[in-house]
C-alpha cells in the first residue's frame, strides 16, 4: 500500500491542523501541494480512478466520493434555535432566499456546527431569511444553549458538492456515453438503510436530432440532475461498462475537523471527507484501527454476527472487516480472522457499511497533523 504525503505540510504556519472524516478503500487519489483560502481553508486536488470492465460486455464498480468539500460559504456564532431552525448572529448576515433548495426539491446548502462538544454536527439547509436558516433536522441538541455571547457554538455553511461539480458539467471525469443509456456508465446513488436507489447517465447533445439539448447528466427519466447534490455522508458507485481505467481529478478544501455521520440500520454506503497522511507519529495514516468506527458498530465472534465494513479493490473484489470483542481480541479482522487495524482507508473512495442494529451516530474524530 502506498503512502501519501499530507498537503498541508506546505502551509508553514499551522502548527496544528486537525483533519477528519469518514473512511473507505478502494480507487485512491494523491494529494498535490496546496495553498490557503483562510486560516482554517486548504485547497488541494485529488486524483480519482475508474477501474474499466474487465472485457467487452462485462462491467466492473469503483466506489468513490468527492472527498474535497466546496469552501465555506458564511460563519456566523449561532444566537438561538428551535427543531427546524437556527438564527445566526449578526445584522442580517444573509440574503433571504440564498440558501434554499434547489427548483429539484433537493438542498443546495448545509450548516454545520463547528465548536463545542458537537462539533461535526450538520443538516440540509431548507431555506433562509436575512439571519435564521429553516434546517431538515434539529441541532438543538448538539448546541450550547446558554444564550452567553461568550460561549455560542460556531456554524459554518457550505455548498453540497454537487454531480456536475464531481464528475464535470460536460462530462470531463471521461465516462462512457450513450444516448440511450444501454452501453453508457451508470452513477449510482445508495439511500442508506433502505437500499434505494438513483441511477445516473450523462446524456450528450445530438445536434441532428435535438440540437441544444443535452449535455448533461441525467436519471433514467431524463431529468437534468447537474445539481443533485452529494452529501458530506454520501458514496456512489461508477458501473463502468467499458474497458479501459479512467482517472479524472477533484479538487477543493479540506474538511477540517470532527464530522457526526449517522449510519443507518441496513445498508449504508458512505463516502470520505479525509486526506491520508504519511506513515509516520506526525501524521499517521488513517486506518480502520484509527477511525473510531469499532466505537459505534457491534463487535461479534462471526462475520455474521458483527456489523461489517465491505471495501472495494480496483480489481472488482470485495474484503469484508469486522471487529471481535475483547476476549477474541479487540481488534479488526478479515473473514480469515487476519487482523485488519492497519488497513487504510483512502481518499477519493467509498464504503458499504452494514449495520444490524439501530441506527447510530458516528464522530469520526480529528487527525492531528503537524507542521513541517
Amino acid at each position: 500500500m502506498k503512502t501519501i504525503t499530507f498537503f498541508m505540510k506546505t502551509i508553514s504556519f499551522y502548527s496544528f491542523l486537525p483533519l477528519v472524516f469518514l473512511a473507505a478503500l478502494a480507487l485512491a487519489g494523491t494529494m498535490h501541494p496546496a495553498q490557503a483560502q483562510t486560516a482554517s481553508d486548504v485547497y488541494g486536488e485529488i486524483t480519482i480512478r475508474v477501474a474499466g470492465a474487465p472485457s467487452a460486455g462485462a462491467s466492473r464498480f469503483s466506489a468513490v466520493s468527492p472527498t474535497l468539500v466546496n469552501r465555506a460559504e458564511l460563519r456566523r456564532n449561532v444566537l438561538s434555535s428551535t427543531a427546524g431552525s437556527l438564527t445566526l448572529e449578526g445584522t442580517a448576515p444573509m440574503s433571504p432566499g440564498s440558501f434554499d433548495e434547489s427548483s429539484f426539491g433537493e438542498p443546495r446548502y448545509y450548516v454545520e456546527i463547528t465548536t463545542g462538544d458537537f462539533a461535526g454536527a450538520w443538516t440540509d439547509i431548507l431555506s433562509n431569511t436575512a439571519d435564521t436558516l429553516t434546517t431538515s433536522d434539529d441541532l438543538t441538541p448538539f448546541l450550547d444553549s446558554d444564550g452567553n455571547p461568550a460561549t455560542l457554538d460556531a456554524a459554518t455553511i457550505r455548498k453540497h458538492v454537487t454531480i456536475a461539480e464531481f464528475l464535470g458539467p460536460n462530462n470531463e471525469a471521461g465516462l462512457g456515453v450513450d444516448p440511450g443509456m444501454a452501453s453508457g456508465d451508470e452513477v449510482i446513488v445508495f439511500e442508506s438503510g433502505t437500499a434505494g436507489t438513483t441511477k445516473l447517465f450523462f446524456f450528450p447533445e445530438i445536434p441532428e436530432l435535438a440540437p441544444g439539448v443535452g449535455n448533461y447528466w441525467v436519471d433514467s427519466s431524463y431529468n437534468n440532475r447537474n445539481e443533485m447534490p452529494i452529501p458530506p455522508h454520501q458514496g456512489l458507485f461508477i458501473k463502468r461498462k467499458q474497458v479501459g481505467d479512467i482517472t479524472f481529478k477533484r479538487s477543493g478544501y479540506v474538511k477540517t475537523g470532527p464530522t457526526l455521520l449517522k449510519i443507518e440500520e441496513g445498508p449504508n454506503f458512505m463516502g470520505l471527507v479525509h486526506p491520508i497522511g504519511e506513515d509516520d507519529a506526525q501524521n499517521p495514516v488513517f486506518t480502520l484501527g484509527s477511525s473510531t468506527l469499532a466505537d459505534v458498530l457491534g463487535s461479534g465472534g462471526t462475520i455474521l454476527e458483527a456489523d461489517n465494513v465491505v471495501l472495494f479493490r480496483e480489481d472488482g473484489t470485495t474484503n469484508t472487516f469486522f471487529h471481535v470483542p475483547p476476549f477474541l481480541g479487540g481488534t479488526w479482522v478479515n473473514d480469515s480472522f487476519e487482523n485488519a487495524d492497519d488497513v487504510v482507508l483512502e481518499e477519493g473512495t467509498a464504503i458499504y457499511v452494514r449495520r444490524k442494529s439501530a441506527a447510530t451516530n458516528w464522530v469520526v474524530p480529528p487527525v492531528a497533523i503537524a507542521a513541517p
